[in-house]
């Protein structure tokens, strides 16, 4: 009997390992969208170059098939179905327009050196075309260097053509097969995702009450978790807005996932508020026992999601909302009652959620009967009550308490330093924490910058140019230098500067930016080199070794693409020791030649940058600041549309755009806030701006999720008030997007009016939340004034000069919603 009890204890102990470990692989690759790409990649370069080599084409022909393949592969990631099978057609045609070039060029340097830098123009420039011109450049620039390092002659140039043939159908059936996946298994792995670094964000809440430690690691490991929270809720609202055929369903879902998000945020707020505040022991014991019942509503397992009473739990929320607290009452024992309701309220968040998903058949489609959740029992509340616990939980806010103008200097929730009279979220006490994100934001992959948004009537002509035409000049500049500096070096291994040169321009938009991205890219080829030298000595004369470990080394460089761009070119550089070792080509000089070369194609990249039609990335991330602010008076006119002209619009659509926007300026802004940034004040004052941005942005999607359609119809003032920021944000947006201090002739006064949450007169719960989220919206967004050096003022003459526009035509704010579309 003990024997059978002992091992029923290690066979659960197993599978709780296993569910933590499989949560865990889920929660670092939402989707497992890294892990099919590097499968594909790894996969389509073995099969290429192993079928090639074992039909005994020579080996340009080989190495022209691997390099198709495995940039094929790359290229085609973000692709749909149609743009694939265009890159299909494509990419054989410049593939094999550059090589034929390259084959029939004659062999002077100078020649083939002014060829290869007219090919790198026209490769970067076909990027305005999103995907396949990325496609498409990258097989003409790749397939000419491969034919110039093999020194193609016209004789091979058949066979090599099959190579390159044989290559591309490799890569693109791999994606078309690989790529093949339903929508609703693309959405349920990401939600398995989601709910894994929710569980996550709910342990280290438990952490962070349990050390009383809010501004220690623990607390920096919080902030990355909410922030990753929000990333795997808009990766699936990108995957549900594909889908066409459920809109209802979906909308609703998209709904909860905001719902969950705003939850889990304020949950992090009020635990760093209640660690700070000091809660008493009793209080921390009671909160530990509420964050392990929400911990277990997390699991894997939906059953008991689907068996748990939200009318219970309901009845929890409304008890902790209507309950007041006396504002006498001690600070530790506000802030504990605080907790307690933003952890009641992310458990109901989190159960209606999930059991919506588990009860729907276009979610449960597939699963066998074993896997499938039972249906709901008498214990659940019906389907009206479980709407009306829905319309109760929208708008929920925590009273977290006031801001604290005497406290000394911290950071904010990104690490940075921050003056102690800033604003944060919900006007709570200032969390502390470290790097925003971590290394999960260098992203290797193409990012066309679009249109110039730039006002061009403004600009020089030399502005005027598109990113990619200015691009393509750069990194032409960048490889001629890198070409005549490195043969200086090396006349054999110049290659690997050019290579340096055409890589570190993909995906940067500004000089910074680049220099970043050089910098980290020496830096992994530099622990590579070392480590590299280590593991060809251990493993020479093992072919089948060093075949293994190469195609280990190629996968871990594009599995960690997305997550480090360092770990990417170490593992590239340990890659290239082992396949030189393979050849019977490896020596240390071999490698540290490989890192100057490295070097001397960052360098020529950055001269080229900094040179060459500069994009500076203080003038991007300017205009990145003022599309983010015009977006959000845009929004404020959708909110006016919907709360006081009853208009149906998707409010909480508006706000995720929003936040896409503002990933964009994080990475814009990155090299910005590096803390090797010299300019110490102006990255402090960029550092505010991001933090109170990220704050308006948060009150934003409250007012989203809280809105109603004509909620404050006929309210007096709301009109005007929703004016008024309107007029504040197009004004913040115009400064912002001032060049320097050259231009001063734009008002610089933002206007400040009253609140409209605490004015009198009989209001229903949702207008008095939607209101209260407004107010703290204005509130927020005022506190935009100081970074950008603007002043503010009681709306008294503002309003007198509005009474006198008004009485030759209405303001942009009171205009209804067709004469603003008008």
């Amino acid at each position: 009997m003990c024997d059978r009890v002992g091992v029923a204890t290690r066979w659960h102990g197993a599978r709780r390992l296993a569910a933590a470990v499989l949560d865990r692989l889920a929660a670092a690759d939402p989707g497992m969208v890294r892990l099919r790409y590097a499968v594909r990649v790894v996969l389509a370069t073995l099969i290429a170059a192993g079928g090639l080599a074992l039909a005994g084409l020579p080996f340009p022909a080989v190495m022209v098939g691997a390099i198709l393949a495995l940039n094929m592969s790359t290229g085609l990631r973000e692709a749909t179905t149609r743009e694939k099978l265009a890159s299909a057609g494509l990419v054989p045609v410049a593939a094999a327009a550059s090589l034929t070039l390259a084959a029939l060029l004659p062999k002077i340097p100078v020649v083939v050196d002014s060829v290869f830098v007219a090919v790198t123009f026209v490769a970067v420039w076909l990027r305005r075309f999103p995907n396949i011109g990325f496609a498409v450049g990258m097989a003409g620039f790749m397939s000419f260097f491969a034919a110039v390092f093999t020194r193609l002659t016209s004789a091979l140039l058949p066979v090599v053509l099959v190579g390159m043939v044989v290559g591309v159908l490799v890569a693109v059936g791999l994606a078309l097969l690989l790529g093949r996946e339903s929508r609703q298994h693309a959405v349920r792995r990401m939600f398995h995702a989601f709910r894994a670094r929710l569980g996550q964000q709910v342990d280290q809440v438990s952490r962070v009450l349990e050390e009383m430690d809010s501004a220690g690691r623990t607390g920096e490991r919080l902030d990355r978790y909410t922030e990753r929270l929000r990333e795997g809720a808009l990766m699936i609202e990108a995957e549900l807005d594909r889908d066409d055929q459920r809109p209802a369903q979906l909308d609703r879902v998209r709904r909860q996932l905001v719902t969950i998000e705003l939850a889990a945020e304020r949950l992090a707020l009020s635990v760093r508020n209640a660690v700070e505040q000091g809660v008493s022991r009793q209080h921390r014991a009671d909160l530990l026992v509420e964050l392990r019942q929400l911990r277990g509503y997390l699991g894997r397992d939906p059953s008991r999601v689907i068996a748990a009473d939200t009318r219970e739990i309901l009845a929890t929320v409304r008890a902790r909302r209507a309950t007041p607290v006396e504002p006498d009452a001690p600070a530790p024992h506000r802030a504990a009652m605080g907790l307690r309701r933003a952890v009641s309220e992310l458990v109901l968040a989190t159960i209606q959620t999930r059991r919506y998903l588990e009860t729907q058949a276009w979610w449960t489609a597939g699963d066998t009967e074993s896997e499938r959740p039972a249906p709901d029992s008498g214990k659940t509340e019906s389907g009206v009550e479980r709407e009306k616990s829905d319309s109760e939980l929208r708008g929920t806010q925590p009273e977290l308490g006031k801001p604290d103008s005497e406290r000394p200097a911290s950071t904010d929730q990104a690490g940075r330093e921050r003056p102690a009279d800033q604003p944060t979220r919900d006007g709570g006490e200032q969390p502390a924490g470290d790097e925003r994100g971590g290394a999960g934001h260098e992203a290797e992959r193409p990012r066309e910058p679009g249109v110039d948004r730039r006002r061009q009537e403004e600009e020089p002509p030399t502005e005027r140019l598109s990113p990619s035409t200015r691009q393509a000049v750069q990194t032409a500049v960048a490889c001629a230098l890198a070409i005549v500096a490195s043969e200086l070096v090396s006349p054999q291994r110049w290659y690997w500067a050019v290579i340096t040169c055409w890589v570190v321009f993909i995906g940067t938009s500004s000089r910074g930016d680049l220099l970043v991205k050089g910098f980290r890219r020496v830096l992994g080829t530099l622990l590579g080199v070392l480590a590299g030298m280590v593991v060809a000595l251990l493993v020479a004369g093992h072919p089948v070794v060093v075949g293994g470990l190469m195609a280990v080394g190629l996968f871990l460089a594009f599995y960690l693409v997305q997550v480090s761009y360092s770990m990417m070119s170490f593992f590239l550089t340990v890659t290239l020791g082992l396949l030189y070792d393979l050849m019977g080509m490896f020596t240390p000089q071999v490698f540290l030649l490989r890192l100057v070369e490295t070097l001397i194609g960052a360098l020529a990249g950055a001269v080229a940058a900094a040179v060459v039609l500069p994009t500076r990335t203080g003038s991007a991330a300017r205009e990145e600041v003022a599309e983010l602010l015009n977006g959000l008076s845009e929004f404020v006119g959708h909110a006016e549309d919907v709360l006081a002209h009853g208009e149906q619009l998707n409010l909480i659509e508006k706000s995720r755009e929003l936040d896409r926007r503002f990933g964009d300026l994080e990475r814009i802004v990155e090299p910005l806030l590096h803390r090797f940034n010299p300019f110490r004040d102006r990255r402090d004052t960029l550092s505010y701006l991001v933090v109170v941005l990220e704050l308006v942005l948060y009150h934003a999607r409250n007012l989203a999720t809280a809105a109603e359609t004509a909620a404050l119809a006929g309210h007096p003032g709301v009109t005007g008030a929703m004016g008024r920021i309107r007029e504040n944000l197009a004004r913040m947006a115009a400064v912002a997007s001032d060049r320097g201090d050259r231009d001063r002739t734009q008002d610089r006064t933002l206007v400040v009016g009253p609140s409209l949450s605490s004015e009198p007169g009989e209001l229903n719960p949702a207008a008095k939340r939607v209101l209260s989220y407004l107010d703290r919206f204005d509130e927020a967004s005022l506190g935009l004034a100081r970074p950008l050096a603007m002043t503010t003022e009681v709306g008294l003459r503002a309003d007198a000069e509005r009474d006198g526009r008004d009485q030759a035509g209405p303001s942009p704010g009171s205009t209804s919603a067709a004469s603003r579309r008008r």
